[in-house]
């Protein structure tokens, strides 16, 4: 039985497309960069944001104004992100069961936790989890299994114990790397037959859903 389980956030937990895209098309466009459709910018959340950046203005090559960019990014974030940014229904009603069934939960994510912390504010009025460990908590982002290697020893669990959950590939690889259980749900841009080039106990059409696999 599982005794915690890590979530993305993002495509995850909540839909947060349209800001999240917004706020890329923004910083383009200030900065005179061609506007790249906003499928492409979908394809990529998931990413660190200075990855994103580089990939939509350069192609993947250093950007010089990334680090100019990804301030305007989150000034404009501050506002329109967390107010954008919807659960997916049944999430909430999930994450409270699994809290009345003595599960942990902690979400293990590339944003910055004071982003997450506003977004469960703002739309539920509280923090339904138990541990929040965003961008600015690590060293490396994922795939690297810092975040979730972190989430798991503060939460006092095993590997063995613990459940990561998310909507990217990377997500599937960074609990590869960690060693630990995944379940991919189909609420991003990752398919079910990519999901299944990695380990996995289970494949959830939305987060909703992976309280039957606890």
């Amino acid at each position: 039985m599982n005794k915690a389980v890590l979530f993305d956030f993002d495509l995850t937990l909540v839909n947060s497309a349209d800001p999240i895209i917004d706020c890329y098309l923004y910083v383009l466009e200030k900065y005179g960069y061609p506007l790249p459709e906003r499928t492409a910018v979908f394809n990529l959340i998931g990413l660190p944001l200075t990855d994103t950046i580089d990939i939509l203005a350069t192609g993947g090559k250093p950007c010089r104004d990334r680090e100019q960019m990804r301030d305007d990014y989150v000034k404009y974030a501050n506002k329109i992100m967390s107010r954008g940014s919807h659960f997916y229904e049944g999430v909430p009603d999930m994450l409270e069961s699994l809290r009345k069934r003595g599960v942990l939960t902690a979400v293990i994510s590339s944003k910055l936790r004071f982003r997450i912390e506003e977004t469960f504010e703002m739309q539920l009025g509280k923090k339904p989890v138990d541990l929040i460990i965003g961008l600015d908590d690590v060293l490396q982002p994922k795939p690297n299994p810092e975040g979730i290697l972190t989430g798991i020893e503060r939460l006092g669990v095993k590997r063995s114990e613990s459940l990561y959950v998310g909507d990217n590939f990377i997500d599937s690889q960074s609990a590869l790397n960690a060693g630990v259980d995944f379940c991919g749900v189909l609420t991003g841009s990752t398919s079910r037959e990519k999901f299944c080039e990695n380990p996995y106990v289970g494949i959830c059409d939305n987060a909703s859903l992976v309280e039957k696999l606890i």
